[in-house]
């Protein structure tokens, strides 16, 4: 059996701890709404490298943390942030990626997205 660094700093630090997450597999929840936005907008950035509908894997992917209580900073909200999300998508296709964007992010049509999706969770 390997041991990263990580799993050793775990053990030292709370023998309980370590059993609990990698023993008897264990997960925390997440609430930091930051690293979760991270996650989201890494799976779009890998959907847009595979030549997929970026937009659409970001909105899958943070749209169910819409309803969920996150720490969110500096005022931030779910919705601000998927804009942003959506915003910093648009621009790595127009400024850095364009060869690989095959059709440009658009606000309104992930709205339209967001919109259908409530309407099915309803």
């Amino acid at each position: 059996m390997i041991y990263s660094y990580t799993q050793i700093s775990q053990f030292l630090a709370c023998p309980r701890r370590y059993r609990y997450r990698y023993l008897d597999g264990w997960k925390e929840k997440e609430t930091r709404s930051g690293l979760l936005f991270g996650r989201a907008f890494e799976s779009a950035l890998a959907a847009l490298f595979r030549r997929e509908d970026a937009s659409a894997v970001f909105f899958e992917q943070w749209s169910p943390y819409q309803p969920v209580p996150l720490d969110y900073s500096r005022g931030d909200s779910w919705q601000v942030m998927y804009e942003q999300g959506l915003k910093l998508l648009h621009a790595t296709c127009r400024y850095g990626y364009r060869s690989r964007c095959l059709r440009p992010v658009s606000l309104s049509a992930t709205s339209t997205l967001m919109a259908l999706s409530m309407a099915g969770a309803a």
